[in-house]
């Protein structure tokens, strides 16, 4: 079965950083079903989620709760760009693993 992930850039407003590392820190993501771990890196001014998953399936069956989490520090989050808006996501199936 493949892997999937999904990355998701978010720029915290100032002083808002800790909320949103909170937010995503509180995630149990064994009620998450086929998702393998969450992760983020803090890049200076903004922050990266990734998120590696069982499959593409797994992944988007999962959104209504990825959205609900964004929805609980969306006001901690400046605007990436008026075509973005506050996050800017991308996922996919994983084609190399050199681990």
């Amino acid at each position: 079965m493949p892997i999937a992930m999904n990355i998701v850039r978010f720029k915290p407003k100032l002083g808002q950083k800790d909320a949103v590392i909170k937010a995503h820190a509180e995630i149990d993501i064994s009620t998450w079903p086929g998702c393998i771990s969450m992760r983020m890196i803090d890049a200076g001014d903004v922050l990266c989620g990734f998120g590696e998953w069982e499959s593409m399936e797994h992944m988007q069956q999962a959104m209504p709760q990825m959205i609900a989490l964004l929805d609980s520090f969306r006001d901690h989050l400046d605007e990436i760009s008026s075509e973005l808006g506050v996050t800017d996501p991308i996922s996919g199936d994983v084609v190399m693993d050199n681990k």
